[in-house]
C-alpha cells in the first residue's frame, strides 16, 4: 500500500491492519500539519534535516530498503542511499531488537528517538551501544 493509499485508508476509517503502536505513530507524525511540509524549513540544513525525520519515520511503516523509500518518501535515491549507509554504519537500519526496542517506549521516548535518528541520519550525532547494551548519542555539531 503506498503512503497516499494509507492516508486515504485511515481518513476514510478503512481498518488497516498489520501496523503496531510504533507504526501508528509515526503516521501520526507524518500526518501532523507541518511535519509534512518542508517549505516551512528556509534553509538547506532545515530541509534536509526535515528530509531525514521523514525518512526515519517513513522506515517504521516500509523498512529500510532504499528503492523503497525513495518510492514512497518521494526522495532521490542517491539521497536515501547516502543517508541508509549512515544508519547502517550506525548500527540503525538492520532489524536488530535492540534497535527495535527503541522505540518501544512513551510518546517522549518516540519523539526523542525519532530525533536522535534523524540527527544521526544527517550526520549530527554519532550513536554507540556499549557491552552491556546502553544506547548513547553523542552530538557531533
Amino acid at each position: 500500500m503506498s503512503l497516499s493509499e494509507l492516508i486515504l485508508a485511515l481518513r476514510s476509517g478503512t481498518e488497516v491492519s498489520g501496523y503496531d503502536e510504533t507504526s501508528l505513530r509515526a503516521i501520526d507524525f507524518l500526518l501532523e500539519p507541518g511535519n509534512g511540509k518542508a517549505k516551512y524549513y528556509t534553509d538547506r540544513e532545515g530541509r534536509r534535516f526535515h528530509a531525514c525525520l521523514t525518512l526515519v519515520a517513513s522506515a517504521l511503516l516500509v523498512g529500510p530498503d532504499v528503492r523503497l523509500l525513495a518510492v514512497w518518501t518521494r526522495l532521490p535515491e542517491a539521497f536515501v542511499s547516502g543517508v541508509a549507509s549512515k544508519m547502517r554504519s550506525a548500527g540503525l537500519w538492520t532489524g536488530d531488537e535492540k534497535e527495535i526496542d527503541e522505540w518501544r517506549g512513551g510518546e517522549g521516548d518516540f519523539m526523542f528517538t525519532l530525533l536522535s535518528h534523524a540527527d544521526v541520519a544527517v550526520g549530527q550525532a554519532r550513536r554507540e551501544v556499549d557491552s552491556d547494551g546502553t544506547i548513547t548519542y553523542f552530538n557531533l555539531g
